[in-house]
């Protein structure tokens, strides 16, 4: 019995087609939306989740979405909802990326930008901002007492 050739990954990339779907959600916690594979609509999508440029992971968008059933009732399991386990950080701007892991091709809107998020102004923040601003003062205060300059 002749030995089959391997199987061209290339081929297999080009055989799931062009990426469909979208990000409906990004907060720090969690992002949801759907993905497909426009060539291989029955084969749910692996896509691969980046922040900042470093990967976290990967997951199969393969969620049930009702608002889906209709524009494709042959397989409208296209969701994903991602929970972060450790909620990400937006002292600063965040760049998040979806891609299909296959061919790393993108999601469309990707990369989206979680925007920085200030802290909440309550008494523990405030109080938070003024410890560290007086333990700033202290570690630079001149021995007269008083702050120095930096």
């Amino acid at each position: 019995m002749p030995d089959s050739p391997p199987p061209d990954p290339a081929a297999a990339i080009l055989a799931l087609g062009a990426l469909q779907g979208q990000c409906r959600l990004l907060d720090p916690t969690r992002i949801a939306g759907w993905a497909r594979n426009e060539g291989a609509p029955e084969t749910p999508v692996v896509l691969e989740l980046l922040l900042d440029g470093e990967p976290l992971g990967s997951f199969v968008a393969d969620r049930p979405r009702g608002d889906l059933a209709e524009r494709f009732p042959a397989n409208p399991r296209l969701g994903f909802m991602v929970q972060i386990p450790r909620p990400i950080s937006a002292e600063a701007a965040r760049r998040v990326e979806l891609r299909r892991a296959a061919d790393l091709a993108p999601l469309a809107g990707s990369p989206l930008t979680l925007p920085h998020t200030p802290p909440p102004d309550t008494p523990q923040t405030r109080l938070a901002a003024l410890t560290e601003l007086l333990d700033t003062s202290t570690r630079h205060a001149s021995p007269r007492g008083r702050a120095a300059l930096a």
